[in-house]
């Protein structure tokens, strides 16, 4: 079993997934993986317009050379729909919204039956969020099937606190929503006991023939992929890509930009190989 320390660290802190990949690989010990990927921050940097965050064609040659040794999912914010056309492979699992939203590559989809429950609320709150942000300029609204998001990366400095002002009020009145925050953007998810951590469990039982188990590696960047950190610090691997902005993370080592990211997928890629 996979034995880390499980304590919350800087993120500053943390080694260099690169630096220790022989220590990494000891760590497996020759046993599968199973390789869980943010995308945005992760696999693309972070760009103005969400709609602009495009995967590179280096990148997804290493996530599909991942995919032909490994299983491979990616777990993200975005929609189902809008990651899967993003990544544009058919070989992997997707979770989108968080994790509410889940395809195999065999085109079974789950879908998180208590979270339908919530779908006029946040028909509501997206209402609520567009009259209240409409003002603001630079300010957006992205709908998920089970998650809207608030983006203002764009928003001039100064009015950055009438985003989260808005959005306290949406929240109030929506108070079967839970609200989060990430690197300028804020989130309402239903308030079920569910998130990304929980997703990776549930597609890693879907993968997992092999009577030894297979490791989960999870590589993600925002306060979001703390759930899957915190979730498979037992018995898996937590990969921060970190900026200057990371602070306490439960992930066991950090990359410094989505091309190491790349540079770390293809060196699991390869001790697959052998």
């Amino acid at each position: 079993m996979i034995s880390p320390e499980i304590q919350s660290q800087l993120g500053a802190a943390l080694p260099n997934a690169l630096d220790r990949f022989e220590e990494i690989a000891d760590r497996l010990g020759g046993r599968p993986l199973f390789v869980c990927l943010d995308y945005d921050g992760t696999l693309t940097p972070i760009v103005s317009d969400p709609m602009d965050a495009y995967l590179s064609t280096e990148t997804r040659a290493s996530i599909r050379r991942l995919a032909s040794v490994w299983p491979v999912a990616i777990v993200s914010g975005r929609a189902l729909n809008d990651v899967r056309e993003l990544v544009g492979l058919d070989q992997i699992h997707y979770a989108g919204s968080h994790g509410y939203e889940i395809r195999s590559p065999s085109g079974e989809e789950f879908n998180l039956d208590d979270a339908w429950a919530y779908y006029p609320l946040i028909d509501s709150a997206e209402r609520a969020l567009r009259n209240a942000l409409s003002s603001i300029p630079g300010a957006s609204v992205e709908r998920k099937k089970f998650a809207l998001a608030a983006h203002y990366r764009n928003v001039p400095d100064g009015l950055a606190d009438r985003v989260s002002e808005a959005v306290g009020g949406v929240s109030r009145d929506h108070p079967g929503l839970r609200r989060s925050s990430g690197k300028k953007i804020h989130e309402f998810r239903p308030e079920i006991d569910w998130d990304k951590g929980k997703a990776v469990r549930r597609i890693q039982k879907l993968i997992d023939s092999d009577s030894r188990g297979s490791i989960p590696v999870y590589i993600g960047d925002d306060t979001t992929d703390e759930d899957a950190f915190a979730e498979i610090q037992s018995d898996g691997i937590g990969v921060l890509v970190r900026d200057e902005d990371s602070s306490e993370t439960a992930a066991a080592y950090a990359l410094d930009s989505t091309d190491q990211v790349r540079e770390f997928l293809d060196q699991l890629a390869e001790m697959g190989d052998e």
